[in-house]
């Protein structure tokens, strides 16, 4: 069950949605805030950033801006948009806090938190007939590193396998959170 916590801080950057939902896009916020804190920030930056949903450690799920916006999370390209897709930030944790580098190997994110976006992916899936295919990381639409522990070759720290590998398996578990959510 998705803990959704509606009573938050809004995003200010945002554009009517003209078109359909056809994408959802995983990203990291680049930092260790809480879901939170990530959302105050999306509701008074000056850069024009945003998303819909952010994915707390503890699993809680802050909605920041309903899905008949358009939110800043992927700039633009040919196919995956803004504004045909659903930005959801997953709330990073580090081994070295030191550095907050996207190349960095040891971002990870909490169990409570691959669970419940796991869920909240398949339910959007569900919701607006999106098909696993078009589940995408922020690196599948423009090449940047995000979210970082889930793409490249290189070996996670925390995971002891590729972030691509972490992808694959977070994946799966969108799959299998389907699974549950078609039996409730």
């Amino acid at each position: 069950m998705i803990n959704l916590i509606t009573n938050c801080p809004r995003c200010i950057h945002y554009e009517h949605r003209y078109s359909d939902i056809e994408y959802i896009v995983v990203h990291y916020p680049g930092n260790t805030a809480t879901a939170l804190n990530q959302a105050k920030y999306y509701s008074r930056c000056s850069r024009v950033v945003s998303a819909h949903f952010v994915v707390d450690s503890d699993g809680s799920v802050y909605q920041t801006l309903g899905c008949n916006l358009s939110a800043y999370h992927v700039v633009s390209s040919k196919k995956c948009t803004n504004k045909n897709s659903i930005g959801i930030d997953l709330c990073a944790l580090k081994l070295n806090t030191s550095s907050n580098k996207a190349s960095d190997d040891d971002w990870y994110h909490s169990d409570m938190c691959m669970n419940s976006a796991a869920q909240l992916v398949s339910f959007l899936m569900n919701k607006y007939n999106i098909p696993i295919y078009r589940v995408l990381r922020h690196n599948d639409v423009t090449g940047k590193i995000c979210p970082a522990s889930m793409c490249g070759r290189k070996k996670n720290k925390y995971y002891g396998v590729s972030g691509d590998d972490v992808w694959i398996k977070f994946k799966g578990m969108i799959l299998n959170a389907g699974k549950v959510n078609n039996h409730e």
